[in-house]
């Protein structure tokens, strides 16, 4: 299955050379028996925000300003849920949830995340997640 395809050049593309690689790949698609989704094509040219598979990805990989912002968000959400809701399963599945989305901040964003996560670790946390598979393993006596 094509998710996402991404072409780059060290040089500057002419527009002539552009609409031949987009033909191109429209071409090789379509031998597939598949079909590009037009209104997802992006062209970034140097100096604009390049994003690959939801990535930054212009100098080193980095999530985009809007993605830290909704995460930064989220978190400050959790912070400020009152203390009744604290136990309740909808607090538990935020907090994993949002605590998952710090993970995958930390591969790109190491110091945010740490700021994140310290605040994380500030709340009462719910029980710890059971890992399925282990407790099967464990009935099965494996």
């Amino acid at each position: 299955m094509i998710d996402d395809i991404t072409c780059s050049s060290e040089a500057d593309i002419s527009t002539e050379l552009t609409t031949y690689i987009i033909t191109a790949l429209h071409a090789m698609v379509h031998r597939k028996g598949l079909r590009l989704n037009g209104g997802k094509q992006t062209i970034a040219r140097a100096g604009e925000r390049q994003v690959t598979t939801k990535l930054v990805v212009n100098v080193k990989t980095a999530l985009t300003t809007e993605q830290r912002s909704a995460i930064r968000a989220a978190v400050q959400k959790l912070r400020n849920t009152p203390e009744a809701a604290r136990t309740t399963e909808r607090y538990e599945k935020n907090y994993w949830q949002i605590s998952g989305r710090v993970a995958y901040l930390r591969q790109h964003h190491p110091n945010e995340a740490a700021q994140l996560r310290s605040i994380l670790r500030s709340l009462p946390s719910p029980k710890p997640r059971r890992n399925k598979n282990a407790v099967q393993s464990v009935q099965r006596g494996c």
